[in-house]
């Protein structure tokens, strides 16, 4: 009977594997019993290509055939980080590195110095890095090959959106105290409008407002400071908008500071007046005397067609706008010409812009103008008329004052 019972015993299923450990559908036995069912997964030979981009694996619980096989393929970047030296306003800011497809991660700018954050093991390729400050996101490009990158807020004055924007303008100063919204609030700050204006970056925003130009050319101090700052001034001048907003305001000459001088001959102070015909006691100069009498005044030879008037400046200047005075001895209308040369009174003219003046009545003085859409400096600048401007016994064409506004070559 002892020896029976032990024979049982031995009979009992032993052992310590669970359902995991044993392949999904094969059955097994273990010391709680027989007939269990195992449920480890079969995952056979797995295959798994890591890149810079995704380098890690998981590998997943259950069983391999040992088919398997992980390999690495590097797009370039040889597992070098890139750098990314931000300007102290993006203490605190997320900063986000991207390709615009396989790759995007970001960074927290520190909040102190160095400013620095690192995109680690980036491929070659080019990436957009960008930041947000103050409401406004700042971005640049970089072509991944030194690993290294700044992300400046200072935004580029010449290519920067939206356009008209008081806190854009203000960060293209490296401005950022200041809360203005509005062109008044600018205007109200003398240092404030100073420090935009000495700014090319900002000027460079400045020149491609279309809702400041009114506003900015009406205001003295606006006018003044523009006058005094060359890169400022040209760049404005360059856009029409501008060129007209600063011709038609009524401090035009604190941004065209170059101008004839009161003649008092030919020759003096500086300059030369000269013109095609010079009658005793009408000479060239007469036109540029400041008397704006018909007591003084010049005119053609008569009889004569392609008849000219000008003033010769010292130094090649940019001229902007000319004004004349001139009457008629009868009424009529008359077209001339603005031209310039650098080296002639005589040849080599260029066009510049014309003036049609309507004479509504007999020796009526007549004020005309003409804004000169110009970017070249000349020395030689007249009036001319292709047509008779002076017929003895009949009628003449009388300029009583000419003058040439611009700017010298900076």
């Amino acid at each position: 009977m002892g020896n029976a019972y032990r024979s049982v015993l031995a009979l009992k299923p032993t052992g310590d594997a669970v359902p995991a450990n044993v392949l999904a559908g094969k059955t097994f036995s273990n010391a709680d019993g027989v007939g269990k069912t195992g449920t480890m997964a079969n995952n056979g030979a797995v295959s798994v290509t890591l890149t810079d981009q995704d380098p890690t694996y998981t590998i997943p619980e259950g069983f391999h055939n040992g088919g398997g096989e992980v390999t690495f393929i590097s797009s370039g970047g040889d597992g070098a980080d890139l750098i990314v030296t931000c300007s102290s306003n993006f203490a605190g800011s997320v900063i986000t590195c991207t390709d615009g497809s396989s790759y995007t991660k970001t960074q927290t700018c520190p909040s102190s110095s160095p400013y620095e954050v690192t995109f680690e093991s980036i491929p070659t390729g080019t990436y957009t890095i960008s930041g947000e400050v103050s409401g406004t996101t700042y971005s640049t490009t970089k072509t991944i090959l030194d690993f290294d990158a700044e992300l400046n807020d200072i935004p580029d004055g010449a290519t920067v959106t939206p356009t008209d924007d008081i806190q854009i303008w203000l960060h293209c100063a490296n401005i950022w105290d200041k809360a203005y919204t509005t062109i008044s609030q600018v205007l109200a700050d003398a240092n404030t409008l100073q420090a935009l204006v000495a700014s090319n970056n900002a000027a460079d925003y400045m020149a491609r407002s279309t809702t400041w130009v009114s506003s900015v050319a009406a205001d003295s101090s606006a006018m003044t400071y523009i006058g005094l700052d060359n890169y400022c001034a040209d760049v404005l001048l360059a856009d029409s908008t501008w060129l007209n907003a600063i011709c038609n305001s009524a401090y035009f000459e604190s941004v065209l500071t170059t101008k004839v001088p009161t003649m008092t001959s030919d020759t003096a102070p500086s300059g030369e007046a000269f013109a095609s015909y010079e009658a005793s006691g009408n000479p060239a100069y007469r036109a540029f005397d400041g008397v704006d009498t018909n007591s003084s005044i010049w005119n053609g030879e008569s009889g004569k067609t392609n008849q000219y008037i000008g003033y010769a400046f010292p130094n090649n200047v940019k001229i902007y706008k000319c004004t004349m005075k001139s009457s008629r001895s009868q009424a009529a209308s008359h077209n001339y010409s603005i031209q310039a040369s650098k080296t002639s009174k005589t040849d080599d003219m260029t066009t510049l812009s014309s003036i049609s003046v309507t004479y509504p009545s007999s020796n009526t003085i007549v004020n005309s103008e003409a804004i000169l859409n110009n970017s070249n400096d000349f020395k030689y600048f007249r009036v001319f008329s292709s047509a008779i401007i002076h017929q003895s016994g009949s009628w003449a064409v009388n300029f009583v004052t000419i003058q040439f506004y611009g700017r010298a070559v900076s």
